[in-house]
C-alpha cells in the first residue's frame, strides 16, 4: 500500500505556507472555479484539459507508464495572467534528477506548461525543484518562484511589493503513482486606472481570425490580456490594454480580424479604441 498525501491551498498575493497534509484524500483544487472567476473579470483562459488550447510543454516520460520504473514527479504550471512567463533559472534538489522535457523557457499568456522531474534513485521524492520566472509586464517588475518537494509546495514573488498577482496550488504525494503538483499564478485584480477594457462581439455568423493587433504607442502601452486568436460565431471576448505613462493616458490601438466566410473573397473587420473616446454617430 503506497503513501498518499494531498495539499490544497488558495492564497492571496505573496508567499504561501502549506497547511498540515491531508492523508488519503483527493485535492479540492478546482480549475473550473478559477476559470469562473477569470471569466467574471474578462479573462479567457487557454487550458487543454478544459476546452482546448496549446500546452507550452508536455512531458511524456515512460516512467509513469511502465510498472518496472519508479513513480516520478509531474508538475503543471497554469499561467492565468495575460503576460508570458520567461524562465530565469531552474534548480533541482538532487543532482541525479532531470526535467523531462527541459524546464519550459516560456509559458504563454493564459496558457500552461506540463513536465516531469525524473530521478532514478528514489523516484518521486527526489523530484524536488524550483523554477523562477519573470512576468513579462512593464507595469510591474515581478518574478514568480514555483517550488515543490514531497508534500510541500509554494509560490512566492520577488520584485515590486505592490502587484496584482495571486496564487493557488495543489500538491499530492503518492509513492505508488508519483507526486503531482498544480501551481497557478493569476491576475484577477480589479482594473488599473490606466487600463482600458475592450469588448469584441462576433455577431457575423462566421468565425473570425486575428490578423493583427497594433498599439498606437507601444512604448507606453501594453496588453494586460491580449486579443483572442480565433472568435467563433456568437462569441464575446475581452481585451485589457494597460497604459504605462500617466502623461500619455490615451491607451489607443486597433485589431484586425479576418471574417472567414467560405467561398468568398476575404473580408476584414478593423476595430479601434482610445481611452475616453465615444463611438461615432451612425
Amino acid at each position: 500500500m503506497g503513501l498518499l498525501q494531498a495539499l490544497n491551498l488558495v492564497a492571496p498575493a505573496g508567499p504561501t505556507t502549506p497547511p498540515d497534509a491531508r492523508r488519503g484524500k483527493k485535492p479540492a483544487f478546482s480549475l473550473a472555479d478559477q476559470k469562473g472567476e477569470a471569466k467574471r473579470l474578462g479573462l479567457e483562459l487557454d487550458d487543454p484539459d478544459d476546452g482546448g488550447g496549446a500546452v507550452t510543454a508536455v512531458g511524456a516520460d515512460s516512467a509513469r507508464k511502465k510498472k518496472d520504473r519508479q513513480p516520478q514527479t509531474t508538475v503543471t504550471i497554469h499561467n492565468f495572467t495575460g503576460s508570458a512567463l520567461r524562465l530565469l533559472d531552474a534548480k533541482l534538489r538532487f543532482p541525479t534528477a532531470r526535467f523531462v522535457p527541459a524546464a519550459p523557457p516560456l509559458i504563454a499568456p493564459l496558457g500552461k506548461a506540463r513536465f516531469q522531474v525524473v530521478e532514478t534513485t528514489i523516484g518521486a521524492d527526489g523530484g524536488g525543484a524550483s523554477l523562477r520566472y519573470h512576468i513579462e509586464r512593464r507595469r510591474q517588475n515581478v518574478n514568480v518562484i514555483f517550488a515543490w518537494e514531497r508534500i510541500n509546495a509554494s509560490i512566492t514573488f520577488e520584485g515590486d511589493a505592490k502587484h496584482p498577482f495571486s496564487t493557488a496550488l495543489d500538491a499530492v504525494r503518492d509513492t505508488e503513482e508519483g507526486n503531482s503538483y498544480d501551481l497557478l499564478v493569476k491576475d484577477f485584480a480589479e482594473p488599473d486606472p490606466l487600463e482600458v477594457r475592450v469588448d469584441i462581439l462576433n455577431r457575423c455568423d462566421f468565425t473570425m481570425t486575428l490578423v493583427s493587433a497594433t498599439l498606437e504607442d507601444p512604448a507606453s502601452t501594453e496588453f494586460r490580456v491580449p486579443p483572442k486568436r480565433v472568435l467563433e460565431r456568437d462569441i464575446d471576448t475581452v481585451m485589457r490594454v494597460q497604459g504605462l505613462d500617466d502623461a500619455k493616458p490615451e491607451v489607443a490601438g486597433n485589431v484586425v480580424y479576418r471574417i472567414d466566410r467560405p467561398n468568398t473573397a476575404p473580408h476584414f473587420a478593423r476595430m479601434t479604441w482610445r481611452r475616453g473616446a465615444t463611438p461615432p454617430d451612425r
